[in-house]
């Protein structure tokens, strides 16, 4: 069976889709379109259709060929005209099989076999599902031959088709009344009434909710720090490898995502903080939607740049700083490399005649989006270069051909084995695979283990740039000299 998730009505939530699509908006931690992948990935379903009108490429460059969640994905572009109907008729292929079709903006636990086999055994061209205590219209079956023909000149929603099938075409259509948790979206307001459903009962809409700790509607992700004099309100949901200051108030009906840190003093309430967000010192969000730097009020559709970045920001640099400093680097690494070349090569002759080879190749994990450690193996793979006798000056002067090909930073998180990726240690530590590794890591600069290195990397993204890896490398060249403290200063951290 195939799944339909149509993403073209997408009018009613501006001014948020115009910088964030529908799809990507976190509920719970999580983006909506994953969790509706994940809920029918884990009954069965291996493929799936995603009908999408604006931003396909922040929806593709998160969900990538679907094979993350279990399932083979296929982006197409939905009609100009925001039409569901016309939108899904655009790509009449997909009705000529057996195919489940939701509206995008729904959360709905459906009982996938349970509907498959009443939809099978009515022998009708279109099963419309329906929930059974409200009575609102969910989505469609289909089955060969193509209905195509049934929805032909017919426009609007997915629901106003379906209720036009009912009253015109009934020997052709099958009504599903079924009892299942579900939330439908028809405007941006009601985005967070969703996630205020959602946070009362997660089990009951969300497949797998990834927690650390869950007690009396706190929901509190790996490796998250709450400081004693913070106060959270139930029900609230904060993702992995956030900091909740001190004198921070949060929810209720609030999701703080992955990556991000609520400072002294600020106040967020019956709100959602997108990922890797920076709310600075006594801000006070409520009744919003924080993407970077940006505060959608759903209730009055008004968007607000806040443009005081220790206000409200982005952890995460823009890609064009991300490119700037792409460059810088890898312009460095081959004046380095050039500058260096007499020594480099001297030592590696050395390691030649030591070991029997100049170069030793270390299978090394790459970096990208890592919730768990089941996305471990979906992150790139490098061979990382260094000397093989690791005791010669300049070990690392082959590192810098990694530097220029992009695969690493001068400074940063410290690289991770490939061996090592499967190991459960590594679990509580994927926030440093949202930055290329370091040639000099700047976990060193703490002691072991220490949670503080872990933040560490959050904030050494947000501050990317070739001034703060001079800090970082001038902080790991004198930490043995001035003290980890001091070279922690030194590094801005």
């Amino acid at each position: 069976m195939e799944l339909v998730l149509i993403y073209s009505d997408t009018n009613s939530f501006e001014p948020l889709q115009s910088i964030l699509p529908v799809s990507l908006i976190s509920i719970m931690g999580k983006p909506l379109i994953q969790h509706q992948l994940e809920l029918c990935s884990g009954q069965g379903i291996r493929s799936c259709t995603i009908i999408a009108s604006d931003n396909l490429t922040k929806i593709r460059n998160f969900c990538g060929d679907g094979s993350r969640f279990g399932v083979q994905l296929n982006l197409v572009t939905a009609a100009p005209s925001g039409n569901e109907v016309e939108s899904l008729l655009r790509h009449r292929n997909l009705l000529g099989d057996y195919s489940l079709i939701l509206a995008g903006r729904t959360l709905a636990n459906l009982p996938i076999e349970k509907l498959r086999k009443s939809h099978v055994e009515a022998q009708k061209r279109i099963s419309i599902i329906r929930h059974r205590e409200s009575k609102d219209i969910v989505g469609l079956l289909t089955a060969p031959p193509s209905p195509g023909e049934l929805l032909q000149g017919l426009d609007g929603s997915l629901k106003q088709a379906a209720e036009y099938l009912l009253l015109n075409c009934s020997d052709d259509v099958h009504v599903i009344d079924s009892d299942f948790p579900y939330f439908g979206c028809r405007a941006l307001p009601e985005v967070l009434q969703l996630t205020a459903k959602v946070l009362q009962n997660p089990s009951d809409y969300i497949h797998d909710t990834h927690f650390a700790q869950q007690d009396r509607g706190i929901h509190l992700g790996h490796h998250t720090l709450i400081h004693p004099t913070a106060v959270l309100h139930p029900p609230v949901a904060i993702g992995d490898f956030c900091q909740i200051m001190a004198g921070a108030e949060v929810g209720p009906n609030t999701t703080v995502s992955s990556g991000s840190i609520v400072a002294k003093g600020a106040t967020v309430k019956n709100s959602i903080v997108s990922p890797g967000t920076y709310v600075g010192e006594m801000m006070e969000v409520k009744d919003a939607i924080v993407v970077g730097a940006t505060l959608v009020q759903p209730r009055s559709g008004t968007k607000v740049l806040v443009s005081d970045s220790l206000l409200l920001d982005s952890i995460d640099g823009g890609s064009l700083v991300e490119i700037s400093n792409s460059i810088l680097h890898r312009a460095a690494a081959l004046g380095m490399l050039t500058a260096l070349f007499p020594l480099g090569a001297s030592m590696a002759a050395i390691s030649k005649l030591r070991t029997n080879r100049a170069i030793s190749k270390t299978p090394t994990l790459g970096h990208g989006d890592v919730e768990d450690i089941r996305d471990i193996g979906w992150l790139p793979r490098f061979n990382r270069l260094e000397l093989a006798d690791k005791d010669l000056p300049l070990s690392w002067y082959p590192t810098l051909i990694n530097i220029l090909r992009g695969q690493m930073r001068f400074t940063g998180p410290g690289p991770v084995g490939s061996s090592d990726g499967s190991a459960d240690v590594i679990v509580p530590n994927t926030v440093r695979y949202t930055v290329p590794p370091g040639l000099l890591p700047i976990d060193k600069l703490f002691e072991p283990d220490s949670d503080e290195a872990e933040f560490a990397n959050v904030i050494y993204s947000k501050k990317h740039s070739l001034i703060q890896d001079l800090r970082c490398v001038a902080a790991s060249l004198t930490r043995g000299i001035i003290g980890k403290r001091n070279a922690r200063r030194l590094a801005g951290l």
